[in-house]
């Protein structure tokens, strides 16, 4: 005959090794559902990120950018008379906001930092040449003690760190010995994403 401590024993070590497992399965349901979260949202990022991009490719971004470039011209040349809160100054202002709300999202990260490297390349290094003197015009005009469209400029000086960062890349040789099965298998990963000493992202004025 069983005595009914052992009995008691018994049942308080399968009760405690019940909770256990209840512990371990609610953990590994709460781990598996962190790694969908996060797949979804990096997929929401990427998409996000493409779609944000595809203005670029529109038809109209060139003729914009080109009549960007003109319009500062112009304004250089005639040493900026008249150009404050003109219907070209707000036609510029609003080209390179395209620029500024980019640096913005990516400097919170919604949306990849990488790929819109990637993608904008050297383009938004020459256009913040282009625009850098007519921001601090704008900054001076408002009389603020920052540079305005500060998010455009991160920006460009991210996309120079990319820009160097690929040609070290390119001359050391990483990948000219892979085929392509070989570089989506076996390819060197690409550098840290860096970490910025700017100060946290100022939003745009919009105007």
């Amino acid at each position: 005959m069983v005595e009914t401590d052992t009995i008691i024993t018994i049942l308080s070590a399968s009760s405690s090794a019940a909770v256990v497992l209840s512990a371990l399965f609610v953990l590994l349901q709460l781990r598996q559902n962190a790694r969908l979260l996060s797949a979804t949202l990096n997929q929401s990022k990427a998409t996000f990120s493409l779609n944000v991009l595809e203005r670029i490719t529109d038809e109209s971004f060139p003729r914009r950018r080109a009549r960007m470039f003109l319009v500062i011209q112009k304004f250089r040349e005639t040493e900026w008379k008249d150009a404050f809160e003109s219907p070209e100054d707000l036609e510029v202002r609003n080209f390179a906001y395209l620029y500024e709300l980019l640096g913005q999202m990516a400097r919170q990260q919604i949306v990849d930092l990488e790929m819109v490297l990637d993608s904008l390349q050297y383009i938004v290094v020459r256009d913040w040449q282009v625009f850098e003197p007519h921001a601090r015009y704008i900054s001076q005009r408002y009389g603020i003690d920052f540079l305005a469209y500060s998010n455009f400029e991160w920006l460009a000086k991210e996309a120079r760190l990319h820009l160097a960062h690929r040609g070290e890349e390119q001359r050391s040789g990483a990948y000219n010995e892979l085929s392509h099965r070989e570089q989506s298998q076996g390819a060197p990963s690409r550098w840290p994403r860096r970490k910025t000493s700017l100060p946290p992202p100022k939003t745009g004025t919009g105007s």
